[in-house]
């Protein structure tokens, strides 16, 4: 799968199957809930796995980093890289 199909396999697909209309796609009165990458998904698909934050339904969940409630899960997840 490209980064592009990834993406959509986890956003607007499932939004448009399940009929959430305030999900999947970013834009004015829709709900914000976003992955803060350090790289482009399109070009390195396994950015995915290594979010920088998380911003769920408009509240901000973490950035990541040791001491961070959710970020500390992040970081203390392995990369694909890393696994491989």
């Amino acid at each position: 799968m490209s980064g592009g199909e990834i993406l959509a396999s986890g956003t607007s697909v499932p939004a448009a199957f399940w009929k959430f209309p305030r999900h999947g796609n970013i834009g004015p009165g829709r709900a914000a809930s976003l992955l803060v990458l350090s790289e482009d998904p399109l070009v390195d698909p396994l950015a995915l796995a290594a979010p920088v934050g998380v911003l769920n339904e408009g509240k901000w969940l973490g950035t990541g980093g040791p001491g961070d409630e959710w970020g500390c899960l992040l970081y203390q997840s392995p990369s694909p890289r890393d696994l491989a």
